[in-house]
């Protein structure tokens, strides 16, 4: 029982990354989808992926690592830049 369910979160998790990447950049780069339905479906995955992390923090840890370890380095730069958006430049704040 107890496998079946560390089974099921690992493919929720790769569902829920691989759901991130296919929405892209949450600023519109290159394919991104911006807008109202590209971040109701960010809001739902980060949601599960925060889900799935309380559960088994060991498990979904060990998993991301794994995966990212695996793949080629340009594939995760794509997925950290789909679920992080770094490519936005920071609000220049003004000193008085």
């Amino acid at each position: 029982m107890m496998m079946m369910m560390m089974t099921m979160m690992i493919m929720s998790c790769v569902d829920a990354v691989r759901m991130y990447q296919s929405l892209g950049c949450p600023h519109g780069c290159r394919d991104g989808i911006k807008g109202v339905q590209g971040d109701d479906v960010r809001a739902q995955s980060r949601s599960f992926l925060q889900r799935l992390l309380s559960l088994d923090k060991m498990q979904f840890s060990r998993y991301i690592q794994c995966s990212f370890l695996a793949q080629p380095l340009q594939s995760v730069m794509d997925q950290l830049h789909a679920l992080i958006g770094f490519c936005a430049e920071p609000v220049n704040l003004q000193s008085g």
